[in-house]
């Protein structure tokens, strides 16, 4: 197997690509374009609530801002984080647009004071996609 792998110019040519520094700094900058970032979405509801002057806004109101195209993606980001043990432990996802709890995934951390909101923004998207009739 490895003498073919290595008979085929254009695989060993790939593989010796990702020792390139132009790939180590592409994929050195993924860590950030592929992080969640849920406290950005907070963030930007709350300067939409300061702007408007609506505190009483709410953020399902907020939601029909975004397409259901936009949604499932920070949804879909949103899974992606690993912050901790408590995050990570039924945060529901979309299988078949159906919801779906996944057995507990991987995490980062085990600190027990962890504020972000991936698992309670992605229930919120989950809970207005239903009300959209993704089902």
């Amino acid at each position: 197997m490895a003498k073919e792998v290595f008979q085929n110019i254009d695989l060993v040519r790939h593989i010796y690509s990702f020792g390139d520094p132009s790939h180590r700094e592409f994929t050195y900058h993924l860590k950030w374009d592929l992080k969640p970032w849920p406290d950005l979405f907070l963030n930007r509801y709350m300067d939409r609530q300061q702007i408007s002057g609506d505190y009483g806004y709410s953020i399902q109101e907020y939601l029909y801002e975004y397409s259901t195209k936009q949604i499932l993606k920070m949804l879909r980001t949103y899974r992606r984080c690993f912050c901790c043990q408590r995050h990570n432990t039924e945060k529901q996802i979309l299988d078949n647009k159906y919801p779906f709890i996944p057995p507990p995934m991987v995490f980062e951390n085990r600190l027990s004071n962890c504020s972000c909101s991936c698992r309670k923004l992605s229930r919120i998207f989950m809970r207005h996609l239903m009300e959209l009739g993704m089902d």
